[in-house]
């Protein structure tokens, strides 16, 4: 049960931070650009992942293994898309890097289910 409490801590404050991806643009003053698209979309995707976690932290831990491929977007996201504007470069690789390492640790507070009865040796 302390290992579902971990999971459902960490996938929720991605759902913090994928709803700060979502409004920064707007708030940062960047909602024209590419990166506030970028932003909008990887923060909705980050939020509706970790929702689903907190709910049910048991399973579904992939659900955490996107979030962590979408933080890692969002560390590089800057390059790619040549951001035009420092605000958002700094936004996505601070929230990406946090993503990331919350959705590590909401991956690795997930406990393995091991089903005996159907082990074959």
């Amino acid at each position: 049960m302390q290992r579902n409490k971990k999971a459902r801590i960490a996938s929720g404050l991605n759902v913090l931070f994928g709803i700060w991806m979502a409004i920064s643009p707007f708030i940062l003053g960047h909602s024209s650009s590419t990166a506030a698209k970028n932003e909008f979309v990887v923060g909705v995707i980050i939020f509706l992942c970790a929702l689903i976690r907190v709910v049910t932290p048991e399973i579904l831990s992939g659900l955490s293994f996107i979030n962590s491929i979408m933080g890692i977007w969002l560390i590089f996201s800057p390059y790619v898309l040549n951001y035009d504007q420092f605000s958002p470069v700094v936004n996505s690789m601070t929230i990406g890097a946090i993503v990331f390492i919350c959705s590590v640790w909401s991956i690795s507070a997930t406990p393995l289910k091991v089903d005996n009865d159907n082990m074959n040796f």
